[in-house]
């Protein structure tokens, strides 16, 4: 079982300049028309997370591009775990922000 904290989702969306454009966001994927939009999720510890995204023209005689995307995780913990005072400690607090 995966706790809550262990994953965050990032919302990607890509919007090509052409509207009848193809995009894949992630290889092996399915394309989308523009705007393409993916859910990618951080677990497992993982901190970053790199894909790429590939736009197709609408004449598909035209060669594919591709871009690498790179999201870094960045926490969003506010908690305190410990107050000290030099080597002192004030106060702890649990996971519910409480003192113990």
């Amino acid at each position: 079982m995966i706790k809550e904290k262990d994953t965050q989702q990032a919302l990607i969306e890509v919007t090509a300049n052409e509207s009848h454009a193809k995009i894949q966001i992630g290889d092996g994927t399915e394309w989308q028309q523009t705007p393409a939009t993916s859910t990618e999720i951080f677990k497992d510890g993982n901190r970053k997370i790199t894909l790429n995204i590939n736009v197709q023209a609408q004449d598909e005689q035209t060669e594919s591009i591709t871009k690498e995307l790179e999201i870094n995780l960045i926490s969003d913990d506010v908690s305190i775990k410990v107050v000290k005072n030099g080597e002192n400690v004030v106060t702890n607090y649990n996971a519910n922000n409480t003192h113990i």
